[in-house]
């Protein structure tokens, strides 16, 4: 009976973003003087971030496949290229500083989006192809992607808590996840068999705007240092 009613995607989906909305607000107070917030407003922010995020998901999903019957589904990828979008704009608004809203927001955004592949285990989507010819045994496709997202958060997770993040969290998400993608989407189910995937586009794409992001980003920071140094 928990089983099937888990399984209903529209329940499976609002206890996922339940979760993910609880631990971005947990996470902006950890910050809240950095951020200059306070509770209320870091649950406003929270809500703000679970609802922004599904709309860059659906969105994206639809944009893709080029259909509006395809809103209801959901891509990562919308995530991965909008959400900075949102955190921009609460910088700017707010007059916080870039680099920490980027930091601390991208682990917030890497945790809702583990707990939508614990969504795709339950409700049975993107699974892996057969292992190795196997008629029981699958690639664990959104096992390893879980796996991935915690090992991800824990490392950017302490650089952001000591301090060290400086803006590189975003950029480093990106081509860490690029690389991620590109590699298991070779193992994954799709509906039309092809050698190239979409997802192997956006995979690409992420990947190179994340190294180009990274380098600006040191270079900017370099020139900083050297600025310094001559004063």
């Amino acid at each position: 009976m928990i089983l099937e009613w888990l399984r209903s995607g529209h329940n499976m989906l609002i206890i996922i973003l339940s979760i993910g909305t609880a631990f971005t607000f947990y996470w902006l107070m950890k910050f809240k003087d950095r951020l200059r917030l306070n509770w209320w407003k870091a649950l406003l922010a929270s809500l703000v971030h679970t609802v922004f995020g599904v709309l860059c998901v659906t969105t994206f999903a639809m944009l893709e496949s080029l259909r509006l019957s395809a809103f209801g589904n959901l891509s990562i990828f919308g995530a991965t290229f909008f959400m900075p979008i949102l955190f921009f704009a609460f910088a700017k608004l707010g007059k916080r500083d870039m680099a920490d809203v980027f930091d601390i927001g991208t682990i917030s955004m890497m945790f809702t989006l583990m707990c939508s592949r614990f969504n795709c285990i339950v409700t049975g989507c993107c699974k892996g192809l057969p292992l190795f010819h196997s008629a029981t045994l699958r690639w664990p496709t959104r096992e390893l992607e879980i796996i991935f997202y915690i090992v991800l958060i824990l490392i950017l997770g302490l650089s952001v808590k000591r301090g060290k993040s400086n803006g590189k969290n975003y950029p480093i998400y990106m081509i860490a996840y690029g690389a991620f993608r590109f590699i298991i989407e070779w193992v994954r189910v799709y509906d039309a068999p092809s050698f190239i995937h979409r997802a192997h586009i956006w995979a690409i794409i992420s990947l190179f705007l994340g190294i180009s992001i990274l380098a600006e980003i040191k270079n900017k920071q370099k020139k900083q240092r050297i600025k310094e140094m001559k004063k």
